[in-house]
């Protein structure tokens, strides 16, 4: 059996949201083909390029927050932290980025959107990679009633100033919308749990914490 959160009362966000896409992909595409047009010699070739990663850079941020509106509209269900961990880790998982999971909860059952979890460790896997981690730990385990999840990258970390800002909206100390921790906490109160961005010697590293479900 399913449940669904409450509504986040994201009606408004999501038609401005959907009124502003079209038009957005629209430049994006005419743009791309213009781009192609060009000879990368071209004095205004780098406009051009620099043009397509800013509308690029807009239509993460749409997404991102209109990511951020829907949230509260998901249903739930009992699912096995694992499987959803893996995913997220095999997606990530490339040639020049190495993703290792260390499953130290095998079992363990959590209550949520299998979804916005992946979703989550989607959002840390990318900032990590984003700014040049070319290492990534996840590691799961259980104590008692609480599932555990660590992201460790190898990247530059975060800086010391903005630790305890880091989850809010536009302000991110990596180079990204600035919405996606954001949505990563929203995610993790939605599933009555907690994230923190623990010091490190080495990059950042992220301990989330979910109840776990014995239903």
């Amino acid at each position: 059996m399913t449940h669904a959160w409450p509504s986040a009362g994201g009606h408004l966000a999501e038609v401005i949201g959907h009124e502003i896409r079209n038009p957005l992909a629209s430049a994006v595409a005419n743009l791309g083909v213009l781009a192609e047009m060009i000879d990368e010699r071209d004095p205004r070739a780098p406009f051009a390029a620099r043009a397509m990663s800013d509308l690029a850079r807009a239509s993460s941020l749409l997404t991102s927050y209109l990511d951020l509106e829907r949230s509260g509209h998901a249903e739930r269900e009992v699912l096995a932290i694992d499987t959803v961990v893996r995913r997220a880790c095999e997606r990530h998982a490339t040639g020049s980025v190495r993703v290792e999971h260390r499953d130290g909860a095998p079992g363990a059952m959590v209550h949520g959107n299998s979804h916005l979890l992946e979703r989550l460790l989607e959002n840390l896997l990318e900032n990590a990679i984003g700014v040049g981690a070319r290492r990534i730990e996840v590691v799961t385990g259980q104590h008692g009633g609480t599932c555990t999840i660590e992201v460790q990258d190898d990247g530059p970390g975060i800086p010391p100033q903005l630790h305890d800002k880091v989850f809010e909206p536009f302000v991110s100390g990596r180079s990204s919308s600035g919405l996606g921790l954001a949505l990563v906490r929203r995610i993790v109160e939605l599933h009555d749990g907690s994230i923190a961005l623990v010091p490190s010697t080495r990059g950042a590293l992220f301990h989330i914490e979910l109840p776990v479900s014995w239903s």
